[in-house]
């Protein structure tokens, strides 16, 4: 379960890191329209966000194997 949940912390990171690149390279007419300008200013506080709320479900399910409880 760590594994896995460090594994979707990375891919998080990642995947928008690629999808600010396509955006920069292939819909750079577009920068300044949003919601492609609110996530572009806040990039870095969605990823932390979301990253955090994936932590968060998985500390839960770590607690729940734990200490049997059930779903």
């Amino acid at each position: 379960m760590i594994i896995t949940v460090s594994f979707f912390l990375a891919l998080i990171s990642k995947g928008a890191q690629q999808m600010t690149h396509f955006h920069k390279t292939y819909n750079a007419a577009n920068l300044h329209r949003n919601p492609l300008k609110f996530y572009l200013r806040r990039e870095s506080g969605i990823v932390w966000g979301y990253g955090l709320c994936f932590l968060a479900g998985g500390v839960y399910v770590l607690w729940a194997i734990w200490f049997r409880v059930v779903f």
